[in-house]
């Protein structure tokens, strides 16, 4: 089966976030929160606080240079108690990965258990009528115990997420790592921190690419064809459901000089005659803009003139305003000219 590529999306960034890594090609952002929680003996919370994250570049920690490069790290520490956690992590991660935290605590307590805990979370958010809808789902989780007070280790969280399929009205998809560290039984220490890897969001998108940076690909977010894109809009009467457009994939390049020779001789060329009889008028069902100089944009509702077939499989050749380019085909219907205003 034919699977194409949904391309990530990020929303504007969050009041509270401390960094934004976004260079080059790569796409992932940190969104730098910590909260400290002391419990009483009967687990009751008796403070709670957040605190600034700082941000501190792989390169000053050359104990992490041996097992992750081209990367950023997260130093944060408590300031309020005895326990001081220093962690690095990769800046993006693909959707099947072993992700490698480097890990180095300090816990001063007189129980120097300490207990580690990763997760890789999933937040679906669904659209019905006026009500939006999220689910958040632990896809992935590892647990660690250290019971020295001094120690450095890589903690590794197996990431595990599968392709992007769905069967449902408008969804927006993201994920983040959430990291507990809990000592001495009466203090826990949560971060959220690395976070938003990526966000889909149903509306048409051509193929695409996410890149790390330096040439490194990362996993495409993938959906099957077949599928639905369905975006529901509230109009002020009623509810209306607005089908998304197919989605055009454009075909590989010719192939080489030395394919084509061997290739079957073309058929006959069309008489001008027969030619001229190919020619129709179209409506279009959608509206499309032009990613290729060869191709034409328009609007919902526009006339397209002298539509004939061109030489890729899905796409038509077309007139708007004099100018005459590639249109994808599942995107108009024929009209007939008293039809077409």
């Amino acid at each position: 089966m034919k699977r194409h590529s949904v391309p990530f999306s990020f929303a504007p960034l969050f009041k509270d976030c401390s960094e934004s890594f976004e260079k080059g090609d790569s796409f992932c952002r940190y969104f730098l929160k910590a909260e400290l929680a002391v419990y009483s003996e009967k687990r009751a919370i008796i403070s709670q606080e957040g605190f600034q994250v700082d941000s501190l570049k792989l390169d000053d920690i050359p104990a992490a240079l041996n097992w992750q490069s081209k990367s950023d790290s997260q130093f944060f520490t408590t300031r309020l108690q005895r326990l001081v956690v220093t962690v690095a992590a990769p800046t993006a991660i693909g959707r099947k990965e072993y992700v490698p935290f480097h890990i180095s605590i300090r816990n001063d307590y007189k129980n120097s258990n300490t207990v580690i805990r990763a997760k890789l979370i999933r937040t679906r958010t669904y659209t019905f009528k006026k009500a939006k809808q999220a689910e958040h789902e632990i896809l992935n989780e590892s647990v660690q115990e250290i019971d020295t007070p001094y120690q450095e280790f890589k903690h590794i969280l197996k990431v595990h997420t599968g392709s992007c399929t769905f069967q449902c009205p408008m969804m927006s998809e993201t994920y983040r790592i959430y990291v507990e560290v809990t000592a001495a039984m009466d203090t826990m220490m949560k971060l959220e921190f690395p976070v938003l890897v990526g966000e889909w969001k149903g509306e048409p998108m051509r193929k695409s690419h996410v890149f790390r940076g330096a040439g490194e690909q990362v996993t495409n977010i993938e959906r099957p064809l077949g599928v639905p894109n369905i975006i529901l809009e509230t109009a002020s009467a009623s509810d209306t459901a607005v089908v998304s457009p197919p989605y055009v994939e454009r075909m590989e390049p010719p192939p080489a000089y030395e394919e084509a020779v061997q290739a079957p001789p073309l058929p006959p060329k069309l008489s001008p005659l027969n030619e001229t009889e190919l020619f129709y008028t179209a409506k279009a069902l959608y509206s499309f803009k032009a990613a290729h100089p060869s191709e034409i944009s328009f609007e919902i509702g526009q006339v397209i003139t002298s539509v004939n077939e061109s030489d890729e499989d899905g796409w038509l050749v077309g007139t708007i305003g004099g100018r005459t380019g590639l249109i994808p085909g599942r995107y108009v219907e024929p009209v007939s000219d008293d039809n077409a205003t």
